[in-house]
């Protein structure tokens, strides 16, 4: 008996209590982490999110940088650039936009030399994307055993495997370990700046984050970059204490006593160094990233107590070091060092409504202009910063984190990194009213990407602090009670997280893809994201890397070297195209002039698939806004049930028949041409 109650001792309050509440807490997080992930599931549903993984699956093919997922502006941007180099490695300078367009308009074979040359190569290079999550992705894909097709042969794996998609959650189980390491990143950062007790409530709060737990199925990186921020404010940190530390060193220092500062001035390299090294790597994420390099010049300038030029240069020059080769890449394709992605602040605005610039081949360089960008900023400067409040983790701990402001820290620590916090906060919600893109009614069942959420583990911290300056005044007779507050505190803070897990699922909030008569293989892809249709229409078509093409054998071997090449289609979402097909696609152009220019100049297109994301709005945005040069053909399909006979994309199927007895309707509020009869049928 004495041994079992030294044993219960060792358990509760000695050697292995900590051991126990550790795995404790690690069992539940397994369980709760599960529980979600039954419950809460959904494929893909960010445009950027599909991208950078088609991206990353290119680079694991061995196909390098490239995208399948070919954009008519990229087009424009990089034979627009090969205009002007040539014209440079000549003589004279003129107006290349000019001269671009009207060479692309003739529609000629010369119209796109250098976007035939990656074509013909099948390694357009993707300009919309900085390079380091792609190649994550891909080294994930080369780990992990992902299988990206569905067995269009068996209809019982579309029934057993409706609910998932297979490299999406592996895709899901990767960034859930990357919500742990924040969450453990914030308890260190945390007892760094307070104590233990700080720590414990932000790590609690962190973990019970529910646009974190919601972001592990976008595909975005989104928690990464939360660690990189993590780990730039934790190198601040420890620069803000040397610098506080130093600065009562020479308050107190005797005039004319020695003052050995080189130690002091080596550590404050390292420091803003690894902080350049940080924003560098965060830039090669998110171009957006870099906007961090603004509030820690400042951060520098005001805290350092000497050196603050070179201090406040150091981050700047060793991130623009980091980036340069990507940046001269960018330059030498598109002449813009962030590549086409230097245009998304053009996105969604008044002469680019939505995404179309992508789909502009021919764009009007004169409505690139201040005022166009100065709109958009004013505009949308409200939603981002209501995106921004709900994405640091509700309102009460944003509410502390503001009522903390007027509490100033003992600590010039403290306050410095919390000044350099808010600063940053109020840059990232600018940025991200300008880059922000409206897919239309994607935005309302896409996970957001809101760039201030980078953020949210600071704000916490300090929010948590200031919760305790506060609760520490209030006199209590019951030492227990103050036991109470922070548990209160979490509960609050965990409420839209057990909003979301409590019944019913999100998902019968979603416009899911269920066809009345049949089973649908994707139950929790979100509308138009039908993982079976895509993979179906996408083995219709010659090329990529599908084991699932169902091109006839005679016919490939009659083709003989053009087999080999990939037939494209053009469609209104090539992103999921390009990501769940595994086939090269263009972005819809603008026009249907601008398609035939791309038909006959460029590359052939054989297939045109329009979704709901182009045909299910009002009548004025399907036929005047969004798809102006296409209004002809889709009143002709919609009014007449068929294409004009002087399209060079007439047949479409109706049914697609399974092994069940049912069947459903193929084309369910969507549109595909092809130029001849490709279906099993």
């Amino acid at each position: 008996m004495p041994k079992i109650q030294e044993w219960i001792y060792q358990l509760e309050e000695g050697q292995f209590g900590r051991v126990f509440q550790i795995v404790v807490v690690g069992v539940a997080l397994l369980v709760f982490a599960v529980i979600f992930h039954l419950r809460e599931y959904t494929n893909l549903s960010h445009p950027s999110a599909m991208d950078m993984a088609q991206v990353g699956r290119s680079i694991q093919q061995g196909e390098g940088f490239s995208t399948k997922n070919v954009r008519p502006f990229a087009i424009y941007m990089v034979d627009r650039q090969h205009v002007k180099k040539n014209r440079n490695s000549t003589s004279g300078s003129g107006n290349e936009g000019n001269e671009s367009k009207l060479a692309q308009s003739a529609g000629s074979q010369d119209s796109f030399p250098a976007s035939q040359k990656f074509l013909s190569q099948e390694k357009f290079p993707d300009l919309s994307h900085p390079p380091l999550y792609p190649l994550f992705l891909s080294g994930l894909f080369n780990i992990l055993p992902f299988d990206h097709n569905l067995d269009l042969n068996d209809n019982n794996s579309f029934i057993a495997g409706k609910f998932r998609y297979q490299p999406e959650v592996l895709l899901s189980i990767v960034q859930t370990f990357f919500l742990v390491l924040a969450v453990a990143l914030t308890f260190l950062v945390a007892f760094q700046l307070f104590d233990g007790r700080v720590a414990a409530l932000s790590a609690v709060v962190m973990l019970l984050h529910n646009y974190f737990w919601s972001s592990i199925f976008s595909g975005l990186p989104t928690l990464i970059l939360v660690n990189l921020t993590l780990l730039l404010g934790f190198f601040l940190s420890v620069a803000a204490g040397k610098w506080e530390s130093l600065a009562n060193e020479l308050a107190s220092h005797l005039p004319g006593a020695p003052l050995e500062l080189k130690e002091d001035f080596i550590h404050s390299i390292i420091l803003m160094t690894l902080a350049g090294l940080v924003m560098g790597i965060g830039g090669l994420i998110d171009y957006c990233y870099l906007w961090l390099i603004v509030p820690t010049i400042a951060f520098a300038i005001f805290c350092a107590p000497r050196w603050k030029i070179a201090l406040s240069v150091i981050p700047l020059c060793v991130a623009m070091l980091v980036m340069a080769p990507w940046f001269i890449r960018n330059m030498d394709l598109t002449g813009n060092p962030f590549g086409i992605a230097g245009h998304s602040v053009f996105q969604s605005t008044q002469a680019f409504p939505y995404n179309s610039l992508d789909s502009q081949l021919s764009p009007d360089s004169g409505a690139f202009t201040i005022e166009l960008i100065a709109k958009k900023f004013v505009a949308g400067l409200g939603d981002s910063l209501d995106r921004a409040l709900g994405s640091v983790g509700g309102l009460m701990v944003v509410a502390f984190f503001l009522v903390g402001l007027f509490l100033p820290f003992r600590s010039a620590k403290l306050n410095h990194l919390r000044y350099w916090t808010l600063v940053s906060f109020g840059i990232l919600i600018a940025v991200s009213s300008l880059v922000f893109v409206n897919y239309g009614s994607m935005d309302t069942i896409a996970t957001p990407y809101e760039l201030a959420s980078w953020l949210s583990p600071f704000i916490v911290i300090f929010s948590v602090g200031c919760f305790f300056v506060v609760t520490d005044q209030i006199e209590l007779e019951l030492v227990p009670m103050r036991r109470v507050f922070p548990i209160i505190f979490a509960l609050l803070a965990a409420l839209p997280l057990v909003w979301t897990v409590l019944p019913p699922s999100r998902l019968t909030a979603l416009p899911l893809m269920n066809t009345p008569g049949r089973i649908s293989p994707s139950d929790s892809a979100i509308a138009p994201y039908d993982i079976f249709k895509m993979q179906s229409i996408g083995s219709w078509f010659r090329g990529g890397s599908s084991s699932n093409d169902r091109q006839n054998s005679d016919e490939t071997q009659a083709l003989g070297a053009q087999a080999k090449a990939s037939e494209m289609i053009m469609t209104d979402m090539p992103w999921a195209y390009a990501w769940y097909a595994n086939k090269p696609a263009f972005a819809i152009a603008s026009t249907q002039r601008e398609e035939s220019i791309i038909h006959l100049g460029l590359r052939r297109v054989h297939g045109l698939y329009l979704t709901e994301m182009s045909l299910m709005k009002s009548f004025d945005e399907v036929f005047s806004i969004r798809n102006g040069g296409w209004s002809n053909l889709i009143q002709s399909i919609l009014l007449e049930g068929k294409a004009p006979n002087d399209f060079h994309m007439i047949h479409t199927p109706y049914l697609l028949r399974t092994k069940t007895k049912e069947g459903y309707p193929m084309l369910a509020n969507q549109i595909f041409l092809a130029s001849y009869p490709r279906w099993p049928w």
